[in-house]
């Protein structure tokens, strides 16, 4: 369904993302420090923390290519399909923005939770696309 996808570059993607998920069984390789307070906790970050980062936002910016991508060069059921897909990847990225990065920045933190149930804008249009628009 996508168009332009180039399997060496998702082969490339794949295996970094791999390999840093040993990261996980370093000690401080991610998260150094992890200091709970009474309601709340504080964490001091590791140096694999922006490589992480970095792999994150090449997979996103290579998925958010091929969406927009196959979006253009679709038609007909697909291209419905796929544009309502993509409202719901919109819906739930903005609302995740807002209760996980935004708020908390302005110390506003009991919306940070809401961040669980927000993941039903992103499935039940993708659902309702999948139901509706059976190819």
């Amino acid at each position: 369904m996508c168009k332009g996808y180039k399997r060496n570059i998702a082969i490339i993607i794949s295996a970094i993302t791999m390999i840093l998920l040993v990261g996980f069984g370093i000690d401080d390789f991610y998260v150094k420090d992890i200091v709970i307070n009474n309601n709340s906790f504080t964490y001091e970050l590791g140096a694999g923390y922006v490589v992480v980062l970095f792999s994150t936002a090449a997979i996103i910016l290579y998925g958010t290519t091929l969406l927009i991508r196959s979006i253009i060069t679709q038609t007909g059921l697909v291209r419905k399909k796929l544009l309502i897909i993509t409202a719901g990847i919109v819906s739930y990225v903005l609302a995740a923005l807002l209760t996980v990065v935004l708020l908390p920045a302005l110390n506003i933190i009991p919306y940070s939770l809401l961040d669980i149930p927000e993941t039903l804008l992103f499935i039940v249009p993708a659902a309702f696309a999948m139901i509706k628009y059976k190819a």
